[in-house]
């Protein structure tokens, strides 16, 4: 191979591997959302992959906030999730950063928490 042929070869090499580096990228911090679990919204693909998993509830909407600043680029302040049961009674999920919710990874422990927040949210709505 000749200097000329190699160059283009590393060059060529060198881009198609900066591809998927660019892709992680996007993910990790938050660029792109594919239902990843990691990076910027892992949590908040978790949660709602475990959600919709959970037979007796069914997904009315759910959202996210956060700020686009260098301080604040790669988290979310915080999410939603709003579910609604076989009775047609809506309930509201919320999970706010700075929490230890927020930061669980452990799927038992995670739905765990759902199920707390659902069913603290039916206790409220079927007292008032």
């Amino acid at each position: 191979m000749k200097i000329n042929n190699k160059k283009l070869f590393l060059w060529f090499l060198a881009f198609l591997l900066s591809i998927p580096a660019f892709r992680w990228f996007q993910m990790q911090f938050g660029l792109e959302n594919y239902g990843q679990e990691f990076g910027t919204y892992g949590q908040y693909n978790r949660v709602v992959r475990l959600v919709r998993e959970n037979e007796n509830f069914k997904i009315k909407n759910h959202g996210l906030s956060r700020r686009w600043d260098w301080r604040n680029f790669s988290h979310l302040d915080r999410f939603y999730v709003i579910v609604e049961d076989h009775e047609g009674k809506e309930v509201a999920i919320e999970f706010v950063r700075g929490s230890e919710e927020i930061d669980e990874r452990n799927e038992s422990v995670l739905k765990q928490i759902i199920e707390n927040k659902i069913s603290e949210q039916v206790g409220r709505y079927n007292s008032g």
